[in-house]
């Protein structure tokens, strides 16, 4: 079992790293950061179809208030590949009366403090040809007219593994969560999040069930394993060996556990960019023809006092937290095991309780620091993902409870040759 848990850790490690390494920002052009006001967007290139976000600065004494212009963009766009530099405008579809992003509402920067706008609700259209933009805006500071630019930027195409990433997974979901919520009286996105949830858990009951399976049996077979180690602790060949010996008897694998859930990291991530930025006009143009006139400002983003689209800090963090504490002591139960043993009553010696091994060791450890990552981990999100992450931890602590009711299959004992008998003299 900690061998389960230890994957559940490298995975997270693992996932975290690659976001680091494929998000991370691009150093800029230098800014001059004297100014009064500094633009400057957070990467220096993007592909078609990213959220375009600007950092603004001020460097003023007194607060900064930009109104904003929705449902047009908030500061000009010029495309600067052209010649002369043209202008590019576009009104968004989008509800500036319900939207929640910040964008849509009044920028207040106070002084010496940075502020970011993304162009969530206006890239695809405004960005839609790969080369060089900028972004300006000028402003009126106590009677005095102050033009501000951006750093030149790059919009580029995708690469090999951007296409794939649009065409096989972000794409498919996207459409099928909207094809779901257009499907549901009111358009909940909560209740589509959770019918998702579900239809991807049944396609992935099989090899779920199977790992679970194989998580049981690597309980039940943890003290064989604590007794090969301890045995054989001087030989480390010889204890992998005897270890690969048993896991073969039992027919079980530590890595049986890892592929549900690499499955799900991939589509939690894409569910993550299409509850954050997917679920407006912009992005209706990855719609499918048969859900190409979808209104998405229909959209009922409220599920249970919560704002799907916007981070729940407290609330589903901790119930989602608490799911996981609860999936995983399931997943570490064990049976008492019957025994024939006397115990001397009258014995004066006192008997010590066993130190923990170190498979133990980290099997508790990993049992209170597991849900409090998953906590962390869904605060930072949307609060769509966390729901999504809570319903598919229900699911497993359901499928748990039956896993742990199920009775081990007794092996039938192998049928004696007689003539492989030895005569026994007495």
């Amino acid at each position: 079992m900690s061998k389960k848990l230890l994957n559940y850790l490298l995975i997270f490690l693992s996932v975290s790293l690659i976001l680091q390494v494929f998000f991370v920002k691009p150093e800029l052009p230098e800014v001059d950061t004297n100014n009064p006001i500094v633009f400057e967007t957070r990467k220096e290139s993007y592909p078609t179809g990213k959220v375009v976000d600007l950092k603004i600065t001020n460097n003023t004494a007194d607060i900064l208030v930009f109104e904003a212009s929705c449902p047009n963009e908030p500061f000009d766009v010029f495309f600067t590949s052209s010649e002369p530099d043209l202008q590019k405008t576009h009104e968004s579809q989008i509800n500036c009366q319900e939207s929640s992003d910040p964008s849509s509402k009044d920028i207040k920067i106070k002084p010496g403090k940075t502020s970011t706008v993304r162009y969530t609700y206006w890239s695809s259209s405004l960005f839609d040809e790969t080369g060089r933009y900028k972004i300006k805006a000028n402003f009126n500071i106590k009677g005095e007219s102050i033009s501000v630019e951006s750093n030149e930027f790059e919009i580029r195409n995708r690469g090999f593994l951007g296409k794939i990433w649009i065409n096989a997974l972000y794409q498919p979901i996207y459409n099928f969560l909207v094809l779901l919520i257009d499907i549901i009286p009111g358009h909940h996105l909560g209740l589509a999040i959770i019918l998702l949830t579900f239809v991807i858990r049944l396609i992935l009951f099989a090899p779920s069930h199977k790992a679970l399976r194989s998580q049981k049996k690597m309980a039940e077979i943890q003290p064989r394993l604590n007794e090969i180690k301890e045995k054989y602790k001087d030989n480390q060949q010889l204890m992998a060996a005897k270890t690969m010996e048993v896991w073969k008897e039992n027919g079980v694998s530590p890595a049986s556990s890892c592929l549900p859930l690499l499955i799900q990291f991939p589509i939690l991530i894409a569910l993550f960019y299409v509850i954050q930025d997917g679920l407006n006009p912009d992005k209706t143009y990855l719609l499918y023809k048969g859900l190409a006139n979808f209104d998405v400002n229909t959209i009922q983003t409220m599920f249970l006092g919560l704002d799907l689209k916007t981070r729940s800090l407290y609330v589903l963090p901790i119930i989602v937290g608490a799911l996981q504490f609860l999936q995983l002591n399931l997943a570490q139960k064990k049976k008492p095991k019957a025994t024939n043993e006397v115990i001397d009553i009258e014995s004066d010696d006192k008997k010590t309780k066993p130190a923990p091994t170190e498979a133990e060791a980290v099997q508790n450890m990993m049992q209170y620091f597991m849900p409090a990552m998953i906590a962390v981990f869904t605060a930072s999100m949307p609060a769509g993902v966390g729901l999504y992450w809570g319903t598919s931890t229900l699911f497993s602590i359901i499928q748990q409870i039956f896993i742990n009711t199920d009775k081990p299959v007794k092996k039938k004992p192998k049928k004696v040759n007689v003539k492989d008998i030895t005569k026994i003299k007495i």
